[in-house]
């Protein structure tokens, strides 16, 4: 099916057209390696649809776990963008998760990489922003480590009955399974 609209007025699309002809698609073909690394793609647990980079050295992967930690979701750190968390990485000044936190003593290369067109003002926001974001509530916390099947819910489920991130951790497969609400895949990817 086909529905061709237009934009009549400010906002509200109307429909211009309906047609009931079946399109051909091509075939879906599915790849079998990371665009990133190369590695080849797995699937994490039996019947999953979703194929994943296991590659713990994957720039991409990397990149992506700083940006999520980083996100209104998570830390909701201002003024670290996608395209910057790329160029800290390149510069080999972002590496992991906590390489956020050393920024501050990277000031001199910041300021003279002039691709990534960081001044005073705006690396003082930076910053700043990183030093709040030590203040975030730990269920956030949890959130930002982007583990499979702990979304905000679930982190603070967790917190509530272990209470602290680090107990969490410590717990057994058992502590975290008698708590109703929590299920063999999350506690699965917690203690993986």
């Amino acid at each position: 099916m086909k529905v061709q609209v237009y934009k009549s007025g400010e906002i509200i699309p109307q429909i211009l057209s309906v047609s009931a002809a079946e399109e051909v698609f091509p075939e879906f073909k599915q790849i079998m390696r990371c665009p990133s690394c190369l590695s080849y793609l797995e699937y994490r647990d039996e019947g999953e649809k979703i194929q994943y980079c296991m590659n713990e050295s994957c720039e991409k992967k990397i990149i992506g776990q700083i940006v999520h930690f980083c996100s209104r979701a998570a830390l909701n750190i201002v003024g670290i963008s996608e395209r910057t968390i790329e160029k800290l990485h390149r510069m080999k000044l972002l590496l992991t998760i906590s390489d956020i936190y050393s920024i501050h003593k990277h000031k001199k290369e910041i300021y003279s990489c002039r691709e990534l067109e960081i001044k005073e003002k705006m690396f003082s926001n930076l910053t700043s922003a990183i030093e709040e974001s030590k203040k975030t509530e730990p269920s956030r916390i949890l959130v930002g480590l982007g583990i499979d099947h702990v979304g905000e819910e679930i982190s603070r489920l967790l917190l509530k009955n272990f209470g602290s991130i680090e107990k969490i951790f410590k717990s057994s497969v058992e502590e975290k399974l008698n708590i109703p609400g929590i299920g063999p895949k999350c506690v699965h990817a917690i203690d993986c």
